[in-house]
């Protein structure tokens, strides 16, 4: 088996089997294949494809044509549909403007005042250690010693 006559050869079997080679190349296709048994086995192969591969029907192509032109001309946005949908949404967003108007919301300074409050419970802690601006200096000497240990 060579190599590059097997390749070039296997790049001409579709071809071959479809007789769209020149005689030539068909003669030496031919012999090739009565010699090699890989190409031979590739070629018959390849004949079992095509003879399995369905052909399609002549007005094939004009059929999908017709069926797709169809289709474009029935449109599911008729005019009904277009005016239920643009009253759904007028009606969702007339809606929910009434309901926002309606809503009685918080003033917001009250709010940031009580989440201060919540934030900071106590005025003797800052950044959670407490502050000790009452004791004297003795007693703050005592504490250290004792947390030292």
């Amino acid at each position: 088996m060579n190599y590059n006559i097997c390749t070039h050869i296997k790049d001409l079997l579709p071809d071959f089997i479809r007789d769209k080679v020149s005689s030539e190349y068909s003669l030496r296709v031919r012999s090739h294949l009565d010699t090699c048994t890989d190409c031979n086995d590739e070629f018959l192969i390849l004949q079992k494809i095509q003879v399995a591969t369905p052909i399609p029907p002549v007005d094939l192509a004009a059929k999908i044509k017709i069926s797709v032109a169809n289709d474009r001309r029935q449109t599911y946005w008729s005019p009904t549909w277009q005016f239920s949908f643009a009253a759904a949404v007028i009606i969702a967003l007339g809606t929910t403007f009434i309901w926002q108007r309606t809503q009685n919301f918080p003033d917001t300074n009250q709010l940031i005042q009580e989440s201060v409050l919540i934030s900071w419970p106590m005025d003797d802690v800052v950044g959670g250690i407490p502050m000790f601006k009452d004791l004297s200096e003795d007693e703050l000497i005592t504490l250290l010693e004792e947390l030292d240990g």
